[in-house]
């Protein structure tokens, strides 16, 4: 190949290669604008098909993965099915298992991973999903290595669920909940959902005014931008706590 048509040929590779990073920049945005819009109708599913865009421009495009996996959360939180919630959850386990193939130093993978589990585990029912506790640790424990403070502390957010969540007698600890949950609001003091969590198990503790204090702080709060949509609803949960904290809880 002489000189000229090499030139040309690498010129047309480069033209292509702006083209595909183009189309995945694009697709990216489209798919945030769409998300940004997730409580209207079907928009959190057509930010899904957005970054699937994404990714077939760039099958090496991380924030894609994570991302569909977010929006996969959004939507089986919104189900009221429970067959839907569980395969909205499972769809994003699928994908951001793939993330986690193209960079297993993500911490934004390996967090949506361990979250879309705990959901897809509590969709199926707690005895169910025991199988789930390990891989939703682990996730975890490698986000606390890559970023401790990723969503507000969110790895020791979903460990202090977790410990709430599970019986006694398949490791579940009030104690261990409280502490996770405790470290994870001086990492996101401003996340509801740490506070939420935090005045549930406080209520499980026997600790009425201070969940009472934890709702009264909820229900005052800005939610945090990026998560207003969320923010209503953990407020609205805040406010049926406050309403049963007199009814008792066994552990």
């Amino acid at each position: 190949m002489d000189r000229l048509l090499l030139a040309t040929v690498i010129f047309a590779l480069s033209l292509g290669g702006q083209a595909w990073a183009q189309a995945e920049k694009k697709a990216l945005k489209e798919g945030d604008d769409l998300y940004a819009q997730r409580e209207k109708g079907d928009s959190a599913r057509q930010a899904v098909e957005k970054y699937q865009a994404a990714i077939e421009a760039n099958d090496k495009c991380e924030e894609a993965y994570w991302k569909i996996g977010k929006c996969y959360y959004w939507i089986g939180e919104s189900e009221t099915d429970g067959g839907k919630k569980q395969a909205a959850f499972r769809e994003g386990i699928d994908v951001v298992k793939l993330g986690v193939q193209v960079n297993e130093k993500s911490a934004a993978c390996h967090f949506w991973l361990g979250v879309l589990y705990g959901k897809y585990g509590e969709a199926k029912g707690i005895a169910q999903s025991l199988d789930l506790v390990d891989p939703i640790k682990e996730e975890m424990n490698t986000v606390m290595k890559l970023d401790e403070k990723f969503e507000g502390g969110g790895c020791n957010r979903v460990l202090g669920r977790l410990y709430y969540k599970l019986p006694r007698m398949s490791g579940g600890s009030l104690d261990k909940a409280i502490e996770y949950l405790k470290k994870a609001i001086a990492l996101g003091p401003n996340n509801l959902l740490n506070h939420l969590y935090y005045a549930e198990a406080l209520k499980r503790d026997g600790k009425k005014d201070e969940a009472k204090k934890e709702c009264d702080w909820i229900l005052a709060a800005k939610p945090e931008a990026a998560w207003v949509p969320e923010g209503k609803r953990q407020q609205e949960d805040a406010k049926k706590l406050m309403a049963n904290l007199d009814k008792p809880e066994r552990d």
